[in-house]
């Protein structure tokens, strides 16, 4: 998600059954990621449908012309419901309503000001046009319903409504795509195939409207976009992530994450897992592995409605190019709930405020953190069912 990250994306599992049958006996497996992603654009904003789960996920930190603060999480999901080649029980059987892919979005904003937050999660299936991925010349639409991204060469225009909210943004990037990990080969585990393909957009200038309520607001600000698929990605006796992004004001940007294990791994020091990226001002990717990477959290809110404790204050440290920062949620309520009984993940994804120092120079700016697992172990995994 978060990525991510982090693995934000993975949270459409909460509304997919995969059958830990798939591969066996001779049905057609989904393909694993080993190395290297070799991206060429466009074609790699599009949709890698074979893959198990794949994400576009928008965050952002947005103001009005007067000061008015607003966060937001706009992403889309996809999601193949079994292998490629895979016999189902419903047989051959043909009928425009008939796919394997489901598309999940969720769409947020955190209202700074007021400190209310509005959310919507929901999810269709890819048939008669309802959701799915599609190529216009030189132009990527992700579309699910009304809510939809278009990335072209030189801009990104993303647009979702409610009958309560209303995002509608031009993101025009400031530094070039950002290849994370290996050549876009982002580990996420000791097994080689636990891994996905990732890049980021970690600057994109934003301007157009928010929308709470009847009324609307003019806003600029600064916005994320992250893109990842997968098939094998997370492994067993992992609970939950915690990801991060970060722009500071010096044009420095850090994707940072780790992968918590359960209690019993943690004790005996296994499982577990950690990356990120450091991109500089002109967009050049250090990529950091897991004894790269300090985190420590620190004080804690605890919701009243799930009555799940997260971790929202923290410490990040990066040793080997002496950066240390501070990280602060711009606001404490903003969860996206799952009722009981619904089969969705209930997690903190919101905008946060940073401060720190890197070689010694003090650093400030913003970012967004996603925590999951805190109200309950994610179920992830090859072979999980929900």
């Amino acid at each position: 998600m978060p990525w991510m990250v982090f693995l934000l994306g993975l949270l459409l599992l909460g509304g997919t059954t995969f059958s830990a049958q798939a591969g066996k006996e001779g049905q057609s497996r989904f393909p694993t990621i080993t190395g290297p992603c070799d991206f060429v654009f466009p074609d790699a904003h599009g949709a890698h449908p074979d893959h198990r789960i794949e994400w576009w996920y928008y965050t952002g930190n947005l103001r009005t012309p007067q000061g008015r603060p607003f966060g937001f999480q706009l992403t889309f999901f996809r999601s193949r419901m079994h292998a490629p080649g895979t016999v189902t029980t419903h047989g051959e059987q043909r009928s425009t309503w008939r796919t394997a892919q489901l598309h999940p979005a969720h769409f947020a904003i955190s209202d700074l000001e007021s400190e209310t937050f509005h959310y919507e999660k929901r999810t269709v299936r890819a048939a008669v046009n309802l959701a799915g991925v599609s190529r216009q010349g030189d132009d990527v639409l992700v579309h699910q319903g009304g809510w939809s991204t278009v990335i072209g060469p030189d801009q990104h225009a993303i647009q979702a409504a409610t009958v309560d909210l209303g995002l509608d943004l031009r993101l025009i990037p400031k530094k070039p795509v950002a290849i994370q990990g290996n050549g876009g080969y982002s580990r996420k585990g000791s097994r080689p195939e636990s891994a996905s393909c990732y890049y980021s957009f970690t600057r994109l200038a934003a301007d157009g409207t928010v929308r709470v309520g009847d009324q609307t607001f003019p806003v600029t600000g600064e916005a994320w976009m992250d893109h990842e698929y997968a098939s094998n990605l997370l492994e067993e006796g992992l609970v939950g992530w915690d990801w991060f992004s970060v722009q500071l004001d010096d044009g420095w940007d850090l994707m940072a994450f780790r992968l918590r294990p359960d209690e019993q791994r943690a004790r005996l020091g296994q499982g577990g897992w950690a990356g990120g990226g450091l991109i500089d001002p002109q967009g050049r990717v250090t990529p950091l592995e897991p004894e790269d990477l300090r985190f420590t959290p620190g004080r804690t809110w605890t919701s009243p409605r799930s009555k799940a404790t997260y971790p929202l204050w923290w410490e990040i440290a990066v040793p080997k190019v002496e950066l240390s920062l501070t990280i602060s949620p711009r606001m404490l309520a903003q969860e996206l709930v799952s009722e009981p009984g619904s089969g969705g993940v209930t997690y903190w994804e919101g905008a946060v405020e940073v401060r720190g120092a890197r070689s010694g120079e003090a650093v400030s700016g913003h970012g967004y953190a996603e925590l999951t697992g805190y109200a309950g172990p994610v179920p992830l995994g090859p072979g999980s069912a929900e």
